[in-house]
């Protein structure tokens, strides 16, 4: 049991489909696209766990023919300038959760960004995944909503 696939709406009307897997892989580990009416957007990482880094993003819009690698945001990234050549190790999301909580701690966040997962966050993700869970048991649509997951 190291997969889990789900279809859904989201809020905004837009349709999702995941699908993750976990363990090791001979292709792209991590894969997401992102489908708009004004663009596409592709997200890649070696590895499924696509937080440890080396994450690489594309996109193009409007008549643009094919996809072109952006720039990760820098909101994604802390300054670890020692980690810069390591970014594809997980001990570099180590380190950059502790800088997110160090600035989360002195109050240095940008207005738009979220700290650190906490418990509460965690007891949310569990709830929302039991939603899904008994969803595909009951073979039903689920209202994540519903539960406040």
């Amino acid at each position: 049991e190291d997969q889990i696939a789900v279809t859904g709406v989201l809020e905004s009307g837009a349709v999702a489909a995941m699908h993750f897997r976990g363990g090791t892989s001979r292709a792209t580990a991590f894969h997401w696209e992102i489908n708009g009416t004004e663009g596409d957007l592709v997200v890649k990482a070696d590895r499924a766990q696509w937080w440890y880094g080396g994450t690489q993003l594309y996109g193009a819009r409007g008549e643009e023919g094919a996809l072109t690698e952006l720039p990760v945001p820098a909101r994604y990234q802390r300054s670890l300038t020692q980690w810069t050549e390591r970014s594809a190790e997980p001990a570099c999301s180590v380190a950059h959760e502790y800088a997110l909580l160090r600035d989360q701690i002195i109050g240095s966040l940008a207005p738009d960004e979220d700290g650190v997962p906490d418990f509460r966050h965690a007891v949310r993700r569990h709830a929302m995944l039991e939603r899904v869970r008994e969803a595909a048991r009951a073979g039903r649509k689920v209202t994540l909503a519903e539960q406040g997951a």
